[in-house]
């Protein structure tokens, strides 16, 4: 008997058309609209827009470590970047889920990177469109960050997340009025790996190690912060890993250690309607199936910053079916 095993796959193809999307590394257009459904009955607290991040901002009302001390919630933040495959391959190897909190500007850059961590099982946050410090901003600008951010993540995912965190961990009560309006439940740490900062001192990285070492002998429940953009911080992923898993921590997305299962549940993003791009209504935001503003058309990109292509096609695979065939061979003897 001879059996054939067939495998149909389906290619479902995301297009990406870069110019209807902000510069990268820069602040995003503001939308009036997106501002007034947002903040309308909204009391947001009269506080002044800083010139430079606080520098011990409070983060007492933030959710900053799990509620469970058996539980560590893994984060990376800042990417998408070339260095994300690997973190995705060696937490795949320990067969653990973690949270990328992504920048916007990077997810313009490695969309199908994004698609790789959501496809994993990994959760995915925001982390603000061009990684400027949320107080400097104002109420519009804030939210134009976090929209635009929501919005390409949507895009390439289907999903728009329920949490970010803020660059830098910097906010005050008038941001966290606003990103609450927005639905968006904010995310600090209470373990900072600081394994950025070793980027070009790779002789004291060992430091990194070390306060994993540290943070699990105190047998409390954790968020870390580590990040997923540069050489450094991606070596010590696996020493870290082994490290929280001996010590008999559960490691686990941002909401599976609140018990949260649905992160992407947005409602007040959704209600709002975020867009999905399609080649119509880049700078507009739909609310029930109308577009009800077109304002702050985009920018021109500038020479240095227009892609050589227009466009991105990410291909996503997906098994549809498989059949069996069967032959039976007789033989005469």
């Amino acid at each position: 008997m001879l059996i054939i095993s067939l495998s149909i796959l389906y290619m479902t193809v995301v297009s990406l058309v870069l110019s209807e999307y902000p510069i990268p590394n820069a602040k995003p257009p503001i939308n009036k609209t997106w501002t007034d459904i947002f903040l309308q009955g909204t009391t947001i607290p009269t506080i002044p827009v800083n010139t430079a991040p606080i520098a011990v901002p409070n983060h007492a009302d933030d959710l900053s470590t799990c509620p469970n001390p058996t539980d560590w919630a893994i984060t990376y933040d800042d990417g998408p970047s070339q260095f994300t495959p690997k973190v995705l391959e060696l937490l795949q190897e320990q067969n653990v889920k973690a949270t990328f909190f992504v920048i916007g500007s990077n997810v313009l850059k490695f969309p199908e990177i994004l698609l790789q961590v959501h496809q994993a099982g990994h959760q995915i946050g925001i982390h603000t469109w061009s990684h400027t410090a949320l107080t400097t901003l104002t109420n519009d600008e804030i939210i134009a960050e976090l929209v635009w951010t929501a919005t390409i993540i949507k895009d390439i995912t289907g999903q728009a997340p329920k949490y970010m965190r803020c660059p830098f961990g910097d906010i005050d009560e008038r941001v966290r009025a606003v990103i609450k309006s927005m639905g968006l439940i904010v995310v600090w740490w209470n373990r900072d790996s600081k394994d950025f900062s070793y980027t070009n001192t790779p002789a004291q990285a060992s430091a990194i190690d070390s306060s994993f070492v540290s943070w699990a002998a105190s047998k409390l429940s954790a968020i870390s912060l580590q990040h997923d953009i540069a050489q450094i911080p991606v070596d010590h992923v696996t020493t870290t890993l082994k490290i929280v898993i001996d010590a008999k921590y559960s490691i686990k997305t941002i909401a599976e250690c609140v018990g949260d299962k649905e992160p992407y549940k947005n409602q007040f993003l959704m209600k709002a309607g975020i867009v999905n791009k399609s080649g119509t209504n880049p700078t507009g935001i739909i609310v029930n199936n109308e577009v009800t503003s077109t304002a702050n058309p985009q920018p021109t990109l500038s020479p240095s910053d227009s892609p050589k292509s227009d466009s991105i096609h990410i291909f996503k695979s997906v098994s549809y079916f498989s059949m069996m065939a069967l032959s039976t061979f007789h033989f005469l003897i």
